[in-house]
């Protein structure tokens, strides 16, 4: 349904119909938002958000080590409502509009774009990982301020992104090699590390646990890798042969 959707508008859009971009792009995003944020019981963490936000609610917060942005965000949520359903519209539309802000500016096939987010499944393993693709979209979102060399308010973009995840932080670094030009084996040679530690990626949460004790709760998300791995090799490729 949302594949067709996405390329019913995009027809609209692109064949000289008379339909206003941001009408139909409208669309789409409601469609996904509702979604998203309608969901019930769907996703792994689904049931501490709920749990957490019920404790919030009745001041018995334990918060799992949750970072500061996400409690600030909850709490506020918690002044105006008691159904933590809320809650997801809330991180779901958080997620989707720097999402859709990042393709808007980036993007030369915005429908393509939104088409890839979905079918590779970066839109449903948000279900999965509120936090996680809180700071994923909004580091995404920052990426402008990356091309243009602005350090400044790039910084204040990624530590942003950390209020919601700490491994936001990471993307730091990536602001001192955007000056370098690189070659295409170096691109495929990156692909490859990256897949390598998804493939060993309970090998290596052993390792890094104790060094960072509170991502120890990965260690039981037993899920295959199989769907997240093809759509980094996918996505790498597609970004190395454009």
């Amino acid at each position: 349904m949302m594949i067709i959707t996405f390329y019913i508008f995009a027809e609209l859009t692109i064949g000289g119909h008379k339909i206003n971009h941001r009408f139909a792009r409208g669309i789409v995003f409601l469609t996904l938002w509702l979604i998203a944020g309608l969901r019930y019981n769907v996703g792994r963490d689904f049931a501490n958000y709920l749990r957490e936000f019920n404790f919030l609610l009745y001041g018995r917060v334990s918060w799992i080590d949750f970072e500061p942005g996400y409690r600030l965000l909850s709490s506020a949520i918690a002044l105006f409502t008691t159904n933590a359903q809320y809650l997801f519209l809330v991180t779901s539309f958080i997620t989707l509009w720097f999402v859709f802000k990042a393709i808007d500016k980036h993007s030369e096939s915005f429908y393509l774009s939104l088409f890839l987010f979905v079918a590779m499944y970066f839109y449903f393993n948000s279900f999965n990982e509120v936090r996680h693709y809180m700071a994923v979209s909004i580091s995404f979102y920052g990426t402008r301020y990356l091309a243009k060399r602005d350090f400044t308010k790039y910084a204040i973009t990624i530590v942003i992104a950390s209020l919601f995840h700490y491994s936001a932080l990471i993307m730091l670094f990536a602001y001192f090699f955007v000056t370098r030009n690189y070659r295409r084996t170096t691109y495929l040679m990156a692909i490859g590390i990256a897949v390598l530690i998804r493939i060993l990626y309970f090998r290596i949460i052993p390792i890094v646990v104790p060094l960072i004790p509170r991502y120890a709760n990965y260690l039981y998300y037993h899920r295959e890798g199989s769907s997240a791995t093809l759509s980094v090799v996918i996505a790498g490729l597609i970004f190395c042969i454009a």
